[in-house]
């Protein structure tokens, strides 16, 4: 998946230049909800007088549009959250599907230990040599499923936060 910068996102470097599609659902709710606050405050305030017939029924009919209208965008807004949320999921379950049996145990193993560890650990903890957990690091960063920070002389090794509850299942 690439961002607007046409870099990969998968690198954690890149992870705080996100395009604006990336935030449509949390844009959608907000003025959504943004439109339904401000059309209601109008309603209260505009009642503070007397009014005749004809300019109170424009007025709500004009309140009442913004009013669907806020609550349309609020509910496309959380339709977005919710498809985003299940096709990131389902990539991860995709993912999950590729790897072999080490791999798999690797991840595991990443997960149980909070999440993050460092890779000369994993070399410890599996018995694997260095070159065969830098080939399974590398595959499972490929894949999304972890993230790598060099840190000194040894790489840092971040699971997803999601991937804890979907492996558990």
């Amino acid at each position: 998946m690439f961002n607007v910068m046409g870099m990969s996102s998968s690198n954690p470097t890149f992870h705080r230049f996100r395009s604006l599609g990336d935030y449509s659902d949390l844009l959608l709710l907000t003025i959504g909800i943004l439109i339904v606050i401000f059309s209601f405050l109008t309603l209260l305030m505009n009642f503070q007088g007397t009014l005749n017939i004809e300019f109170m029924l424009m007025f709500f009919i004009s309140v009442l549009f913004s009013e669907v209208l806020g609550v349309m965008l609020i509910i496309i807004g959380v339709q977005f959250s919710l498809q985003k949320f299940l096709l990131r999921n389902l990539k991860i379950m995709d993912s999950l599907n590729k790897l072999s049996p080490r791999e798999k145990d690797v991840l595991n193993l990443i997960v149980k230990n909070g999440g993050v560890i460092l890779q000369s650990k994993l070399t410890d903890l599996t018995g694997y040599s260095q070159s065969r957990i830098s080939g399974i690091i590398s595959k499972l960063n490929e894949l999304g499923l972890v993230q790598v920070k060099s840190s000194g002389d040894d790489n840092s090794i971040m699971a997803l936060k999601d991937l804890k509850d979907i492996m558990s299942r």
